[in-house]
């Protein structure tokens, strides 16, 4: 009777067993957190002023980190913000302002590709996202080139473009998953890592 009366008084109620455990109130805004931190560190990286080629590889492994550590909605977001940082910043230069959309849109589906490879195995998701990234950049190009009148000293420098793309995001794909799987062993990553230690 009187550990009902003492759960009675702690607030449990005349069940005398504590009420379930409730999330802690702000697990729910980590994604928006590491976004917003994911999205400062790219800015950073693009600001530094290191060859495209580095930038590339260094920006695409913040993305794949993200997706491990935040899910694949947050480092889309980022993926999506990107192209503005690289045109404030420089590495996007004024002549290739029209392909920042098809940048931005071949970043979301660089980390929903490899989101959606990740269990397939090693070889898939190191080329599934990049080459959807290539492909959907490279397609953009292809259209502004025939129709809008794109500079036409442009139409040779568009395979060259894709092709530091597909590196760039392949790099990057490598890189991220060293990252995190250095994150895991040390215990400061969430189980969806898993994919980096595969």
């Amino acid at each position: 009777m009187y550990e009902s009366i003492k759960a009675s008084a702690d607030g449990w109620g005349d069940g005398g067993s504590p009420p379930p455990a409730a999330p802690p109130p702000a697990a729910h805004l980590r994604p928006l957190a590491l976004a917003g931190m994911g999205l400062a560190l790219a800015l950073a990286v693009q600001a530094l002023g290191l060859p495209n080629p580095v930038t590339g590889v260094a920006v695409n492994a913040l993305f794949i980190v993200l997706c491990g550590l935040a899910g694949p909605r947050a480092a889309g977001a980022v993926g999506l913000l990107t192209p503005l940082g690289a045109m404030i910043t420089g590495h996007l230069p004024p002549l290739l302002l029209p392909l920042a959309p098809f940048i931005a849109a071949g970043n979301v589906c660089y980390v929903l590709g490899y989101a959606w490879s990740a269990t397939w195995g090693a070889p898939w998701r190191w080329v599934v996202g990049p080459g959807m990234k290539s492909a959907i950049i490279g397609a953009g190009g292809w259209m502004l080139l025939h129709l809008v009148a794109w500079a036409a000293a442009l139409r040779g420098a568009l395979l060259a473009i894709v092709t530091l793309q597909l590196a760039t995001a392949g790099g990057g794909v490598l890189l991220g998953e060293f990252l995190l799987a250095r994150l895991a062993a040390r215990g400061r990553s969430s189980v969806s890592c898993d994919v980096a230690r595969r």
